[in-house]
């Protein structure tokens, strides 16, 4: 038999099936069991299948009996019969195995087949272990210590599909595994022997076909993608897997440039961008690609915009400059004039006496790159001269239209003068020779007149006031 049933097993349990529908028989003929679907001789095992073939009219029982005990009585013929017989351990491998019929007027008829019974069920162990990490575009499963007597091992999955089977040995089952997946699959493997007994086994995989997860990090205080000329520790990876982390590498331009989870590297001393691609691989071989782009930062801030404007005039005692500048490491600090200040991008500066100015800006960026722009600024705190030439005395009497003419001066320029009726500009003149006509009868019976004066630094010069009368 090839096979020795144990003597600890108090009981077994098995089927006898009869299969592909109804039983064969034929009406109007004889009772008797033509066939019990078995062959003398035959290799049985705790299930299988039988196809009797019966003859009778209205037969209204069957009777499975097995080494001369009934196993099991059935009172019709249903369209599915399951035969079922149990038996002892200690049963001989060979025993009778009998199909009894009776009809409804109590005739019986029966036929036995001599068998030899395969109890045991098969078994076999596997590689990879249940619970095992595997990788590729497929794994094989091997079994191992395989019984003797076994005939097939399906390899089935999750769908009941069998995927692969073999009947012999090296018994290796193949099945495919996604690209880049990372997943956990349940297959089965069904191990079958001569007799048609059969074990099941359930096995569990996690399938690792991707890298390890690469995390790009910078230094505390260092803004992303951008480094200063010159070698340094930077940036650096971290690499994470479940299978572990075997080795990582620095490439650049085709070129393994570094090893390990820093990057030392001469940058230069010419702003550029530099691309990189960190390697990592874990310990099954996967591998993981990720692209760094390094931004090399030599050159000082971009100044977009300061204020005075160039040539500006400036007046009064203290003066708010401004700067605005952006670098891709960040603004580390500015000066003025030699004087730090914050990174407000304003400052207050003493004016100082009416002349040329040169105001001196430098920004540095956060890696000390520096910037520098000139203003050249005058100051203008004087006010402009402003003379009356032709008008209406203080206190006429007026009528009409009156002209008004005035005369003005600075040395930086007069930028106009502007007419006031009662304490409200009426009309400004900006060139020189400057006339008003005034239209007396828009005004009241007293209304009182001035001219202002502004210098192009914004000083500003006011006449006397004079009464007219209508």
């Amino acid at each position: 038999m090839g096979k020795a049933r144990s003597a600890a097993v108090a009981a077994l349990a098995g089927s006898l099936i009869i299969a592909g529908g109804t039983p064969a028989h034929a009406d109007g003929e004889p009772l008797a069991v033509v066939s019990t679907g078995l062959t003398e001789g035959q290799l049985i095992g705790s299930q299988t299948l039988l196809h009797p073939v019966l003859t009778g009219t209205d037969i209204t029982q069957v009777q499975v009996i097995a080494n001369g005990l009934v196993q099991h009585t059935y009172t019709s013929v249903p369209v599915a019969l399951l035969l079922q017989f149990s038996y002892l351990a200690t049963w001989p491998d060979q025993i009778g195995v009998t199909i009894r019929i009776a009809d409804a007027a109590g005739e019986t008829a029966e036929a036995t087949t001599t068998v030899h019974l395969d109890a045991v069920v098969p078994t076999a162990a596997f590689s990879p272990v249940s619970g095992s990490t595997v990788h590729g575009t497929s794994m094989t499963v091997t079994p191992t210590s395989v019984s003797d007597d076994v005939a097939r091992i399906d390899l089935i999955d999750a769908s009941n599909t069998v995927l692969a089977s073999a009947t012999e040995a090296p018994w290796s089952l193949t099945r495919g595994l996604a690209a880049g997946a990372a997943e956990k699959i349940s297959l089965l493997l069904r191990v079958y022997d001569n007799a048609g007994n059969k074990t099941t086994y359930q096995l569990f995989y996690s399938v690792d076909n991707h890298g390890p997860k690469i995390t790009v990090g910078w230094p505390y205080g260092t803004i992303t993608g951008v480094v200063p000329g010159g070698s340094m520790f930077n940036p650096y990876v971290s690499a994470q897997d479940t299978a572990g982390v075997d080795h990582i590498e620095w490439w650049s331009e085709g070129a393994l440039v570094n090893t390990g989870t820093s990057l030392v590297y001469d940058f230069g001393k010419s702003s550029r961008t530099v691309a990189f691609e960190v390697r990592a691989w874990d310990r099954l071989g996967n591998e993981s690609i990720a692209p760094v782009t390094v931004r090399v930062d030599t050159t000082g801030p971009a100044i977009t915009s300061v204020t005075p404007a160039p040539g500006a005039f400036v007046r009064g005692t203290y003066y708010h400059s401004t700067v605005m500048a952006s670098d891709p490491s960040g603004i580390g600090w500015m000066t003025l004039n030699g004087s730090g200040i914050d990174t407000a991008s304003n400052s207050v500066v003493s004016v100082g006496k009416d002349g040329t100015r040169v105001w001196t800006w430098v920004v540095y960026d956060s890696f000390g790159n520096p910037s520098t722009l000139k203003r050249t600024v005058t100051v203008d705190n004087t006010k402009p001269s402003l003379k009356v030439t032709s008008a209406p005395k203080n206190g006429a009497k007026v009528k009409g239209t009156v002209k008004v003419k005035a005369s003005a001066s600075d040395h930086n320029g007069i930028n106009r003068v502007e007419l006031l009726i009662n304490g409200k500009v009426v009309a400004k003149d900006t060139t020189s020779g400057y006339s008003f006509s005034i239209n007396t009868t828009k005004y009241g019976k007293k209304f009182k007149v001035q001219l202002r004066a502004y210098d192009k630094a914004g000083n500003s010069y006011t006449t006397s006031t004079r009464t007219w009368h209508r």
